[in-house]
């Protein structure tokens, strides 16, 4: 079996190292599970006795090289069944239901990227669409020459398109879509499908309300701009999309964050085309992107995770991008939005120059589940200091610099804050063009 290493940048650990040391935990199946569970992944549990049908994903980082349905053969011994080493493999990578296939391929791939792996084979056990859970995960494949040779080419393929990219960095084209929530005058969530449509560069997301999940009311806004090359350009259509909502929904508060009402999560999803998504790429989103962050946050964005915003969230795209949606919504200024934005493009673009990827340490995982913003705040400096030295810095240092001076002096965000406010749209003014905000 041939191996291939892909390197990660000048002067840091290659990802094979990475992988190397992962292989670790997984003997201790304890510390294993307790990772999984802090990044909101469901487990095996011992006690569970109901039927189930078992899985093996065979994963080379988001990649699915296939997808084995499992049996145990087991002999009986003095009436008491005993399970043999043996095991039978059926593939059927594309013969399950796709709902089912997506959901277990989710769990997969959350596990290998939180367990720090490259590739693996993750175990699934599948009660029902609704419940499955993961069983096991090994940081090796079964021993079979199609799939390691499946493995080597998916790795290869990566590594050539990283020599690429460091030799001429790619130029990222960057979107959004961040939501927030409605409140009336009597502190109460509004429902935004009542004053939007669904598409349009403003309107109402998918989700609907809880106590009535079978209507057609959708509570949460979403801001849909055009994508660009230019970070700037981006938020000035979100002003602009902004501006439109205002003159349907001024009368309204709106609130941006990560729950502003319980039971209501809402993102902030960056997009992002013409770089390719690897496990590399999201380790540099979530620590110098989704940290620094962290330290904004607000009590109600660390109750959102881990079942949503967990690190390493992403989602693939039809444009041929993805979507990266760890970040609660970043809506809640202008000086926000704009180094969010701006810090984005600066990591996609710089990846290989940057040469931390703190949220593989679990002590920081913690204290990013925990919202331990003091055990984050020195490994944030750390990671600016470094960000300033960056060649791109100075491109975007008119929104990066205010970005992280709020960072550090300005403590948590008002969540419950009008934002229309701090983005100079005041229901008085519907005309303003918004002063000083762009």
């Amino acid at each position: 079996m041939s191996i291939v290493m892909v390197s990660e940048g000048a002067g840091e650990k290659s990802n094979t190292w990475y992988h190397e040391e992962a292989k670790k935990l997984l003997s201790q199946k304890n510390k294993m599970y307790a990772i999984l569970r802090l990044h909101g992944i469901p487990v095996h549990n011992e006690e569970q006795t109901a039927s189930f049908s078992k899985y093996e994903i065979c994963l080379f980082q988001h990649h699915v090289l296939r997808i084995n349905k499992t049996k145990d053969k087991t002999i009986w011994i003095h009436q008491s069944a005993r399970t043999m080493e043996s095991t039978t493999r059926d593939e059927v990578s594309n013969t399950i239901d796709e709902s089912e296939r997506k959901k277990m391929v989710s769990y997969a791939i959350r596990a290998l990227y939180s367990l720090g792996l490259e590739y693996g084979t993750i175990y699934i056990g599948v009660h029902s669409k609704n419940r499955m859970y993961v069983m096991d995960c090994l940081a090796d494949l079964p021993e079979d020459d199609q799939l390691h040779a499946s493995l080597d080419s998916a790795r290869v393929k990566l590594e050539q398109q990283i020599m690429l990219d460091k030799i001429a960095a790619p130029t990222v084209m960057l979107g959004a879509d961040p939501e927030f929530a409605l409140q009336d005058e009597e502190g109460n969530m509004a429902i935004a499908s009542h004053y939007l449509m669904k598409v349009g560069r403003v309107g109402y997301d998918g989700a609907r309300l809880r106590n009535d999940p079978l209507s057609n009311q959708h509570p949460l806004v979403e801001v849909r701009p055009d994508p660009s090359i230019y970070p700037e350009e981006v938020f000035l259509n979100i002003y602009k999309a902004l501006r439109l909502a205002q003159r349907k929904m001024s009368h309204l508060k709106w609130l941006a964050g990560g729950m502003p009402f319980d039971g209501y999560p809402i993102g902030g999803h960056v997009h992002f085309s013409g770089t390719p998504l690897h496990f590399g790429l999201l380790h540099k989103l979530d620590t110098y992107l989704c940290l620094p962050l962290a330290l904004l946050e607000d009590e109600r964005c660390i109750k959102r995770r881990p079942r949503y915003g967990f690190l390493g969230d992403f989602r693939e795209q039809d444009y041929g991008g993805f979507e990266y949606r760890t970040l609660p919504s970043w809506l809640i200024s202008p000086r926000i939005a704009k180094g969010v934005l701006s810090l984005a493009k600066i990591i996609a673009e710089s990846q290989y120059l940057l040469k931390k990827e703190a949220t593989r340490d679990i002590t920081v995982q913690l204290a990013f589940y925990r919202g331990e913003k003091e055990k984050l705040r020195m490994i944030v400096r750390e990671l600016y200091q470094e960000i300033i030295k960056l060649p791109m810095y100075k491109k975007y240092r008119q929104f990066i610099t205010p970005f992280f001076h709020s960072v550090f002096t300005e403590g948590e965000w008002q969540a419950n804050s009008d934002i229309k406010e701090m983005w100079k749209l005041p229901p008085s003014s519907p005309q303003q063009d918004g002063g000083s905000v762009l």
